[in-house]
């Protein structure tokens, strides 16, 4: 049970962050490999500029004559992000959070709003789980949908698909490949939709990379994705900006090594929690036998103590009268080797084993091999008196 719970916190906190980092803009090719460096053209965020009707964040106001460059920036870690070259006339609207504490993002929100409608938004993680009552369907339906919200009305989806344009590039392709080697399987998927805004009619195109790790716990699947939209007739061009600025990204490696250390952290602060649980409820349980026990000793006492069958009892305190109850009430007691108590469990054996940690297994077979159990597992006599 204790690896069943590492294993899903191990999902959680790879799948929850790593995956955010590497496919994120893996969805777009990355030109990791180029120096972010103090560039004449970067703009720092305007305070002042106004967001498009529809979305949230920070504008960063691009010329209206050349590409420029312009910082993403998380406000958490209050480091540069990335960088990326955004088209003349284009605003770069940000909001991106890292909590410090849990190692997932509070908010991610980067959306490339274009002069004519066009919209390029990236979006947060998403996760679901067995647990949570959620599914794959359930949720990347409304990823895509709250992603769409405010940006267009009437919204239609088609079917999801396989995506070509994520399958066939490089950089996309290298980063999946390292997320495999690690044992998960993720999908490049696409979902076309159409929608209507101020009278006109939208078209635009879902990303999804759909990652899980095979006969996982919980049934547990990470998405994350990106929308492209835009006026039905600048569709195919927004394609192409959109293919251009994602040329363009350049992403931060100290950024990454933090983001990395803060995973790091945050993987050694869940196991310490999750060991410091395991010993109480460990103890909780051992009380809760000994005083169960104490009440069985106590009961016996109380109703056979003055019953004298001749029988003698040993150092260890299991009488004739003990076997007798045991035998009536349908158990039998072991020293159990766990708390250094004596330990009654139901049912009459032939052949009994325990882990040493509380647990135990009786049996009728004589060909049982107890080694199946595992390592930890012994055989173990019930108590007789006399012996």
């Amino acid at each position: 049970m204790q690896k069943l719970k590492n294993l899903s916190f191990y999902q959680k906190l790879l799948l929850g962050g790593v995956l955010l980092i590497v496919l994120v803009f893996s969805l777009i090719p990355d030109k990791a490999d180029k120096p972010i460096g103090d560039n004449q053209n970067t703009y720092e965020m305007n305070q002042d500029a106004a967001p498009a009707p529809g979305f949230t964040g920070i504008p960063n106001p691009v010329s209206n004559d050349r590409n420029q460059r312009v910082v993403i920036v998380d406000h958490g870690l209050q480091m540069q992000m990335a960088s990326i070259e955004v088209p003349p006339g284009w605003n770069l609207l940000q909001d991106i959070s890292l909590n410090l504490y849990t190692g997932q993002y509070d908010r991610f929100r980067s959306d490339l709003i274009g002069p004519n409608g066009q919209f390029i938004r990236t979006l947060n993680i998403a996760q679901y789980s067995q647990w949570e009552g959620t599914n794959f369907e359930q949720t990347w339906r409304s990823m895509v949908m709250n992603g769409l919200s405010g940006a267009i009305d009437n919204i239609r989806l088609s079917n999801l698909q396989p995506s070509p344009t994520m399958e066939n590039d490089q950089q996309y392709r290298e980063g999946v490949q390292k997320l495999r080697q690690q044992g998960m399987q993720v999908q490049a998927l696409e979902v076309p939709f159409s929608g209507q805004r101020n009278g006109g009619t939208y078209r635009g195109v879902a990303y999804i990379a759909h990652a899980t790790i095979p006969q996982s716990p919980g049934n547990m699947g990470v998405l994350i994705g990106k929308i492209v939209g835009s006026p039905e007739h600048l569709f195919e061009e927004t394609l192409m900006i959109d293919k251009k600025v994602s040329a363009s990204h350049q992403q931060n490696p100290q950024y990454d090594m933090r983001v990395a250390q803060i995973h790091q952290q945050v993987a050694q602060r869940r196991q310490q929690e999750m060991a410091e649980m395991n010993r109480s409820h460990q103890q909780r349980m051992q009380d809760m036998r000994q005083g169960f026990d104490a009440q069985n000793r106590q009961w016996s006492e109380n109703f056979f103590g003055s019953w004298n069958t001749g029988s003698s009892t040993t150092g260890s305190g299991y009488s004739s009268n003990d076997q007798f109850l045991d035998a009536i009430t349908g158990y039998s007691t072991f020293d159990d080797p766990q708390t250094g108590y004596q330990r009654r469990i139901e049912g009459h054996y032939q052949y009994n084993f325990t882990d040493g940690m509380g647990n135990y297994y009786g049996t009728n077979d004589p060909n049982f091999d107890y080694g199946v159990l595992g390592n930890s597992w012994r055989p173990i006599d019930p108590l007789r008196p006399n012996n």
